[in-house]
């Protein structure tokens, strides 16, 4: 569903408007976004790759209800999902504040990745109710480069407590720039070795 939501002009919001209007059209485009993914995805474990980073933004509070999710998400998300199965570290990133946590807490992944907005649930949280690895910890772009080093260092050790030093990926709760000054991230490094 995320993909959809990058091919049109109106992005998120067009997207949930066409699931709404027009649900027969939406499904029949989301299963050909998904069997172009899932074959690319396999590819990739061909060539090498080790897993799949794959992400929804449309899950949450002011996009899709829950009962949507299951119309519009997993039935696509499942077949690119199924696809990279032998894969030994799938993970799925939901986007946003308020995600609809519990309709993905049993998708076939190693991992999940959330951000620690309102309305969603703590590392300590979220691998309860997944059983799985959890990553995240650190603010997201554009937070993540006004902290100082010892600010993220402080926010690595409070995730690496909060999950008694397992099951956790420490990471951004989403994607950060680039740019991003090393020394920050040297810093996280440091904090996580001692």
């Amino acid at each position: 569903m995320m993909v959809m939501a990058y091919l049109l002009r109106g992005g998120r919001e067009q997207a949930v408007a066409l699931c709404r209007a027009e649900p027969k059209a939406m499904e029949a485009g989301l299963a050909a976004i998904a069997d172009t993914l899932a074959a690319y995805a396999a590819a990739c474990l061909e060539a090498g790759a080790d897993g799949l980073f794959y992400a929804t933004n449309v899950a949450r509070a002011d996009g899709l209800g829950a009962a949507e999710c299951r119309r519009f998400q997993r039935p696509f998300d499942l077949r690119v999902l199924d696809a990279v199965a032998p894969g030994p570290f799938n993970v799925l990133h939901v986007c946003g504040p308020a995600v609809h946590f519990d309709e993905f807490a049993d998708y076939p992944v190693t991992a999940f990745s959330w951000a620690l907005a309102a309305g969603n649930p703590s590392l300590a949280e979220g691998h309860r109710r997944t059983g799985r690895a959890v990553m995240g910890g650190l603010p997201a772009k554009p937070e993540i480069a006004t902290m100082s080093g010892q600010a993220l260092a402080v926010r690595a050790r409070r995730a690496i407590d909060e999950m008694h030093a397992r099951w956790l990926l420490l990471g951004p709760d989403c994607s950060i720039n680039p740019d991003t000054p090393e020394p920050l991230l040297h810093a996280v490094g440091a904090a996580v070795r001692s």
